[in-house]
C-alpha cells in the first residue's frame, strides 16, 4: 500500500520522454557474498543514515551487529538427514535477514548513485525492489 500511496501522489504532468523503470535483484538472499557482508564494521554509520532517512528502524547497534554475524556464519540447513552450513548468502525468511539484505543494498546502490552525474525523477526502493522514472536525458 505504501507504493500506491506514493504513486498517487505524484501528481504534475511528467515531461515527453518520460520512462517508467522497474528493477529487481534476482535471489538476493541467497547471493548475499558473506565476505562482503562484513560491511559493518566499516559501515555502522549506515544504520543511522537509514534510521534517520525514515527507511528503517533498526535495534541497537549491537542486536543487529550480532543479528548480522549469526546468519552470516550460523545458519545450518537439514535436507535428507544431513546437516549442512550455509557458506553464501543469508537464509531466506529469517527476520535479521531482511536487515541484512536492506543494508547490503543501500551500501551497494549508494556506491553506485555516487558514480553518476544524474538521478531520476522519482525513485522508490523496498529491499530489492526498484521503480523509477527517468527523464529523457537521464
Amino acid at each position: 500500500m505504501d507504493f500506491l500511496n506514493k504513486i498517487q501522489e505524484i501528481r504534475a504532468p511528467m515531461p515527453e520522454g518520460t520512462q517508467l523503470f522497474s528493477m529487481d535483484v534476482v535471489s538476493l538472499y541467497p547471493n548475499i557474498p558473506q565476505r562482503e557482508a562484513a560491511f559493518f564494521n566499516v559501515n555502522k554509520h549506515k544504520i543511522t543514515e537509514l534510521k534517520e532517512a525514515g527507511i528503517w528502524r533498526p535495534p541497537r547497534r549491537d542486536l543487529v551487529e550480532e543479528a548480522i554475524l549469526h546468519v552470516m556464519r550460523d545458519t545450518l540447513l537439514q535436507s535428507e538427514g544431513r546437516v549442512y552450513r550455509q557458506i553464501k548468502g543469508v537464509a531466506i525468511g529469517a527476520p535479521s535477514s531482511v536487515a541484512t539484505a536492506e543494508i547490503f543494498m543501500h551500501v551497494a546502490f549508494d556506491k553506485l548513485r555516487t558514480c553518476r552525474h544524474d538521478a531520476p525523477l522519482i525513485y522508490y526502493r523496498y529491499i530489492d525492489d526498484i521503480f523509477g522514472i527517468m527523464t529523457e536525458g537521464d
